[in-house]
């Protein structure tokens, strides 16, 4: 007897006298994942159009705000047995071409450029505003009796060097201020942290005899100058 063979028929369909082989499913889904992709991409790149062409103009170049001194009194000032005790008074002016918020500021008063004598902090001074082209005024007051715990303590060499010049009639102090603000357009905001110096303000005492606070030998504004350190600019669109 002969051997008797079997051969099994391919997958197909027989239309019309043709041979039709069938799709495989795996093929039509790397299709449909591919042109999911191509129209993922295209919507990326239209909102990342859109996106750039919503960005604004680069930030100006920053113009730091000026700040004067007006005028520093001082109604009281006492030197007894080794301890100061005195109380200071500052007007300040403050402007810039920008728009202007002061966050957080920190000033203290200085015998020349020795020591400090007394400080003050605000933290959150109303979050102050200027407007461009217009000038805020602020009064700080300083006061210690050099008990204060949150006041700096004077080297005696500082008090007598005081005491000596308070007898001839005349004192130099200086005041040295932090200011914390971010400057605004109307697309960008731009922090800073800037820290001006009011040199050499020599305070002129009155006689023994004669009541009243000392006040500045000059009667012209002081202009107060120091660093500015920039933050990043942030967009506001």
């Amino acid at each position: 007897m002969g051997s008797k063979v079997e051969f099994t028929p391919l997958p197909q369909d027989i239309e019309e006298g043709k041979i039709r082989l069938q799709t495989q499913p795996q093929c039509r889904w790397w299709e449909t994942a591919l042109r999911l992709a191509l129209i993922a991409l295209f919507v990326l790149g239209v909102a990342y159009r859109l996106r750039q062409s919503k960005t604004p103009p680069p930030p100006p170049p920053p113009i730091p705000p000026t700040l004067f001194l007006d005028s520093l009194s001082v109604p009281h000032f006492n030197i007894s047995d080794g301890e100061l005790s005195a109380a200071w008074d500052a007007n300040l002016t403050i402007s810039g071409a920008l728009n202007l918020t002061i966050q957080h500021m920190d000033a203290s008063i200085w015998y020349e450029d020795r020591e400090p004598l007394a400080w003050i902090g605000t933290r959150n001074p109303e979050h102050l505003g200027v407007v461009p082209e217009k000038k805020k005024r602020m009064n700080l007051k300083f006061k210690t009796t050099g008990w204060e715990k949150d006041q700096p303590i004077v080297d005696d060499t500082v008090i007598a060097a005081m005491a000596e010049n308070r007898k001839r009639g005349v004192i130099r102090f200086r005041l040295k201020i932090c200011v914390r603000g971010e400057l605004r357009t109307d697309e960008w905001a731009l922090g800073f942290i800037m820290d001006p110096t009011c040199p050499d303000l020599e305070v002129r005492f009155p006689s023994p005899e004669k009541k009243g606070a000392a006040m500045l030998t000059s009667g012209e504004d002081t202009s107060c100058a120091g660093l500015t350190e920039w933050g990043q600019a942030r967009s506001l669109l």
